[in-house]
């Protein structure tokens, strides 16, 4: 159950979303010529304006926590509920305690997408891995290949040289 001061935190997360997706702040993750830095200041200045105890990073997952899903969802607004949870994730703030934060939240279904995702591009990572090993191999063995049979050419070809010359 959240506190009161929980609940205001909840709807001032919600409004800096909203006003971020509406006002087309950048929010990609690893944006090479903002990075993002308006939408991570605001977030600053959401936790600093907050009432509750505690570390900036429990705070804003606290926050994210109370995050309602909009009735009309769009890529921005995933977009920067997903940056938001890539802060947490990456800034040393526990992973098992964000996780039990989130848990059974809107947040917490996406950081689970987030979580698949991730472990399908390791998969195909490893498996590409996997196939260029077996490329080079087989790359290897064609050249083997190639030098034997070219040993073999040449071999005839001194063969051929040496009957003709002793024929002439």
């Amino acid at each position: 159950m959240q506190t009161r001061k929980q609940e205001q935190l909840s709807i001032d997360f919600d409004g800096f979303i909203n006003d971020a997706v509406e006002r087309r702040i950048c929010v990609k993750n690893l944006c090479t010529t903002c990075g993002a830095s308006e939408f991570k200041n605001g977030l600053e200045l959401l936790i600093t304006q907050s009432a509750l105890e505690g570390s900036a990073e429990e705070v804003l997952a606290v926050a994210l926590s109370g995050a309602s899903k909009p009735e009309k969802l769009s890529r921005s607004y995933f977009a920067a509920i997903r940056l938001v949870i890539l802060f947490l994730w990456n800034s040393g703030f526990s992973r098992s305690r964000l996780e039990e934060i989130l848990n059974e939240t809107w947040a917490g279904d996406v950081l689970n997408l987030m979580k698949k995702h991730y472990e399908e591009r390791q998969l195909a990572h490893f498996k590409h891995v996997a196939n260029q090993e077996k490329q080079v191999e087989a790359k290897k063995l064609k050249l083997k290949e190639k030098v034997q049979a070219n040993l073999e050419r040449v071999k005839s070809k001194l063969e051929r040289d040496r009957l003709f010359f002793l024929s002439a």
